[in-house]
Order: structure tokens, then sequence, then C-alpha cells
């Protein structure tokens, strides 16, 4: 048995210190101080610490979980990783994603538009690379598809933003080589023989 001495907020006043018989005993989330109800002067079993103490580790858990999810959409295997690397029980797990989907936090699908919309506005792509680095992401190959095709990847326009960059970054080079050299960069990118040859004439030396 033991007695909760004193309750003290932290300075980010969003957690608070427990301390029972005058010693630190365990810190848990404002929220969680709340709805348990205890209050100095309470007098808790070991059984009964401990089971404080784990709800307010699970919450301070959840609460990680929550912010890393708000700042992007993740995928399910981003998801598995985190949980995985911080140890936490396969049950909990499974009680935390289920939240994250009821929050429509969690979706494949979300995931991999988002993914591909990015890249096109950001980091242009050809589908086949797009596809690559989501199936890295363990995402499924139909949703891939799926995600693919509602966002109309536009292969042409993607592999001219490359063409762009890369001519100012070989500006230096004679056109010839510089058409050589960009041909071989979009092809390497997973451009097809196909959308490259529809911008021969703006590979085409001008000088």
């Amino acid at each position: 048995m033991g007695k909760i001495t004193s309750i003290k907020p932290q300075k980010n006043k969003k957690r608070v210190n427990v301390f029972i018989d005058n010693k630190y005993a365990f810190a848990m989330p404002l929220e969680t101080y709340v709805k348990s109800k205890i209050k100095v002067g309470d007098e808790l079993t070991a059984t009964q610490q401990t089971r404080v103490a784990n709800k307010a580790t699970t919450r301070t858990l959840y609460n990680a979980l929550l912010n890393y999810s708000s700042l992007r959409p993740r995928s399910e295997y981003e998801i598995n990783s985190w949980l995985k690397k911080k140890g936490i029980p396969s049950k909990t797990s499974n009680k935390f994603k289920s939240k994250l989907i009821n929050l429509q936090l969690l979706n494949d699908h979300k995931f991999a538009t988002w993914w591909i919309n990015q890249r096109n506005e950001f980091r242009p792509r050809s589908m086949k690379h797009l596809r690559s680095e989501l199936l890295a992401k363990r995402i499924n190959l139909s949703i891939i598809k799926e995600a693919l095709q509602e966002t109309k990847v536009d292969e042409i326009s993607s592999a001219k933003k490359l063409f762009i960059k890369k001519s100012k970054q070989l500006a230096k080079l004679d056109p010839k080589t510089r058409q050589r050299k960009i041909i071989q960069y979009l092809e390497a990118k997973g451009f097809s023989y196909e959308t490259v040859s529809k911008l021969i004439d703006h590979l085409r030396p001008s000088e």
C-alpha cells in the first residue's frame, strides 16, 4: 500500500508527476489524470499503482502515435513498424490501429494517393518508379494500380519536368552530349522508350 503525497504538473502543463510516499512514482497525461480521479491522500495497493501507471503509459504511447499519424498520411506498414519499434504488445497495437482507422488516419489507399501526388508535384517519377516505391512501402499492388489510375499520372508531363531540371544542370555541355545524357537519365528514372521518344523534339540540339 502506498499513499499519494503529491501530484505536480510538468513544465509543459500537459502531464503530471505522481509521487507516492514522497517519492516519484510515475507520470501521466493530464487528461488521463483527470479521468483516473486519483488525488492526494489516496492509498493505492501495488496492483492499483501498476494499473494506473500502465494506463498512463498506454495513453502516452497512443498520443505519440496520434501525433506521428497526423503529420502526414501513413501506410499500415509504417504504423506497424512504429508500433514494433516501441515494443507495444499486439493486443494494444490492434486497438491503436482500430482507433486510427476510425479517425481515417490509417488507410493504404489514401497513403498511396498522397504519395503519388507528392511525387508528381515535387519529385516527378515514372509510373514504373512510383509502383516500385509503393511496393517497397508494402502497399498492395491492386491498391497501387487503383491509385495510379485515379490520380491520372501524366508521364509526359513528369518527364518534361525532369527534362527541364536536368537540362539546367547540364547546360554547359555541348547539345549532343546533353541530349544523350538526358535520355539516359529519363530511362534510368523508369520512363519507357515510347515516353522518351515523345520528348525527342524537346531534346534535339538547338545549337
